[in-house]
């Protein structure tokens, strides 16, 4: 038996370590600063552990230090005054190394804190993480909502499935994988309470922003994604009800009424999403929303329903536009699906944000010239192109690694807008200049600027999509 501290515990801090605007929950790691036109989200996952460990009636602190523009300085003082017994952090591969380096402080001033990380990355790196990282006590490899539930309950550690720990003698244990966590609908709702939440703004209007989980997990196989592998490629809804509690909660208490729908496949199930959706229209929440969908989940009767209800964004992950690249990625779309979810879009007035991603091992330079070209032909409203990142787990890891196109040691420092990994055929400076060029050859049309001055609606938003395109001109087109 390797006793469990963690029940005893009187105060908890839970942490995005001040690395970086990043995100850092499920399937999505890297920058935000340097993509074109995502909003800065609440931690999510770090919101649910913080209501679970609230539920215990345990003293609790959440702190999202990028943010609030902090600086180590400040996690140092609130590690100082605070003097947690638990600390939490939230890490993703490309940061990791800058994010286990607060453990360091954390024991400093409390040899007997009890150090957390949660991140994708120990899905892989569990082991070697805690090896280079001798101040980090336990690492939960995912369902981390389980995990700390486990945690705050369980009295030996040896009986916790999906964690990874340092025992008393300092060897590490890693327990049998936990099965896939299906009772969704039984989690708290997300503390809020303890989040700024004023901080969490539309790009656009600037109005107060936030993020409700409708689902978790993917049943594709798509060859450069985590959200398959991270659920056994299984699809879980809330129910729709909850959900609908949740927004309902979220306009009355916080006075927020502009959402983005957490969910790696929203409009996979039909019934689902309509029930949601009239749910949303029969209590006259009078909300706005914005949500991921894949292209050949779309009709007409779905998106009839979610214009009406609120729906302003959908985004889509397009990815390319050669259907060879396509069918090799593992995709599972084809070039028109795409053209017929953007004309949806359009004909319910919907604004679309097409994700495309560069650098899949197989592509050259005309490759990407298609898919720019075909980014310019589908005319969405907003469009970012990402860089292919090999995220540990995914089988482009795997792939990328055989064909040793990347160097293992530079997963920490780049992501999916700081390309680190090479094809056969084009080097990562020259693919650094191609996201630009991308980027560029989108955004600076004539026509496209004139549609999106025409749209503005208010000296605000006027101001917002300003601020926004010289961010775009200064540090993602422009910079060296």
């Amino acid at each position: 038996m390797t006793r469990n501290v963690v029940p005893l515990i009187k105060k908890a801090l839970l942490i995005n370590p001040p690395t970086g605007i990043c995100f850092r929950d499920g399937r999505c790691q890297g920058s935000i600063e340097l993509l074109t036109v995502q909003p800065e989200r609440i931690p999510l996952e770090l919101a649910y552990m913080a209501a679970i460990i609230q539920g215990k009636g345990i003293t609790t602190h959440l702190r999202d230090f990028p943010i609030e523009r902090a600086t180590w300085g400040d996690v140092e003082r609130e590690l100082t005054e605070y003097i947690p017994d638990l600390l939490v952090v939230n890490v993703g591969s490309p940061t990791v190394d800058y994010d286990l380096s607060v453990c360091k402080l954390a024991k400093r001033i409390n040899p007997n804190m009890v150090t957390i990380a949660k991140g994708a990355h120990f899905d892989i790196f569990d082991m070697e993480s805690l090896e280079k990282f001798p101040y980090l006590d336990l690492v939960i490899r995912h369902e981390v909502e389980a995990g700390m539930r486990d945690l705050l309950e369980k009295e030996d550690l040896e009986l916790i499935p999906g964690i990874t720990f340092r025992d008393k003698s300092n060897k590490i244990v890693k327990n049998p994988n936990r099965k896939l966590f299906k009772n969704i609908d039984s989690l708290p709702f997300p503390a809020r309470n303890l989040l700024k939440n004023h901080l969490y703004r539309r790009p656009d209007t600037g109005e107060s922003l936030t993020v409700v989980m409708t689902s978790k997990g993917c049943p594709y196989n798509c060859v450069f994604c985590l959200a398959g592998e991270l659920s056994d490629y299984n699809l879980i809804v809330r129910n729709p009800f909850r959900v609908v509690d949740e927004l309902e909660e979220c306009a009355k208490k916080y006075h927020i009424r502009n959402f983005f729908f957490y969910a790696d496949t929203f409009t996979l199930k039909k019934d689902w999403v309509i029930s949601l959706c009239e749910e949303i229209i029969r209590r006259n929440l009078k909300i706005r929303w914005a949500a991921n969908s894949r292209v050949d989940t779309l009709d007409e009767d779905r998106v009839r329903v979610m214009q009406k209800s609120g729906c302003e964004v959908i985004g889509f992950g397009i990815e390319s536009g050669r259907q060879e690249i396509l069918d090799k990625s593992k995709k599972g779309i084809t070039l028109e699906n795409s053209e017929n979810a953007i004309r949806l879009c359009k004909k319910y007035g919907i604004k679309s944000y097409m994700l495309f991603m560069i650098g899949f091992p197989w592509e050259t330079r005309e490759h990407i010239e298609d898919t720019v070209n075909f980014a310019i032909k589908l005319n969405g409203d907003f469009a970012d192109f990402n860089v292919v990142y090999p995220y540990p787990g995914t089988e482009m890891y795997k792939i990328a690694k055989e064909l040793n196109l990347f160097d293992e040691g530079e997963l920490c420092g780049h992501d999916i807008s700081r390309s680190m990994q090479r094809t056969l055929y084009l080097t990562t400076d020259e693919l650094a200049e191609l996201r630009k060029y991308a980027i560029r050859r989108f955004y600076l049309r004539p026509g496209y600027l004139v549609k999106k001055l025409t749209q503005i609606r208010s000296p605000l938003e006027f101001k917002n999509y300003f601020a926004k395109g010289y961010h775009i001109l200064k540090d993602i087109v422009l910079k060296k």
